[in-house]
């Protein structure tokens, strides 16, 4: 069996949940010319499509906490509908990190704060 080798963002190669550091390349280069391992290089879309999911995911936890901010001023205030566009807005929230397109689709919208704009 040949050992897989990924190299990391950092320069790094990790094989069996073991990193080596970047002065190791030359040794395992020669593993992999003498074919008794492969080397897959640092995908940088992969690495960049999950910094962005994880932007979106803190985007929707901060949203998340001040949507539920928003829901408990309405609901004190016994807002018309208010509150039950806070609660869709919520749900919308929960399900973003589920879109077909995530991170790359719309983000939900927020109902308007403002109670004479509706």
């Amino acid at each position: 069996m040949t050992k897989r080798y990924l190299e990391n963002q950092f320069g790094e190669f990790v094989c069996d949940c073991t990193t080596y550091p970047a002065h190791f390349k030359t040794q395992i280069l020669a593993e992999v010319e003498a074919g008794a391992a492969t080397l897959s290089p640092f995908d940088r879309s992969a690495a960049a499509l999950a910094d962005k999911q994880r932007a979106e995911r803190a985007w929707r936890d901060l949203e998340l906490k001040r949507a539920d901010i928003e829901l408990f001023k309405v609901e004190d205030q016994n807002s018309d509908g208010q509150a039950q566009r806070w609660r869709a807005y919520r749900c919308a929230l929960r399900d973003y990190p589920q879109q077909a397109d995530f991170p790359n689709g719309p983000r939900p919208s927020a109902p308007n704060l403002r109670p004479e704009a509706l």
